[in-house]
């Protein structure tokens, strides 16, 4: 059976999770979680984990949790911090188009 949008939720899950533990075997976490200077439990400490197993930022998220480093309460706030993020740089991204219109239209309506 394939993976996809079609295969049933408990193979999709089992499928990732397979993945993980080729891309992430324990101790190659291990020595990511341990070469860390602060605690596993922010963004930016998933963020170097995942950096250093060279592995996305999410998928590292969701297998330190599944491999007990992290509880399901700290996956989820991390989840919602980088989603706020993910907001925040959109409307950033939004307001410098905005900028950028304004701009152009002001120099257009100048008499050279």
């Amino acid at each position: 059976m394939a993976s996809g949008p079609w295969a049933p939720l408990d193979v999709e899950r089992r499928a990732n999770a397979f993945a993980a533990m080729v891309l992430m075997p324990n101790p190659l976490v291990q020595r990511a979680v341990a070469a860390l200077t602060g605690a596993l439990e922010t963004a930016d400490a998933v963020g170097q984990v995942a950096n250093r197993l060279r592995t996305g930022f999410e998928s590292t998220l969701w297998h330190l949790r599944n491999l007990g480093y992290l509880d399901d309460f700290a996956r989820q706030r991390i989840e919602e911090i980088e989603e706020i993020k993910k907001i925040e740089e959109i409307e950033e991204i939004k307001r410098s188009k905005r900028s950028k219109r304004s701009k152009r239209k002001r120099s257009g309506n100048r008499i050279r």
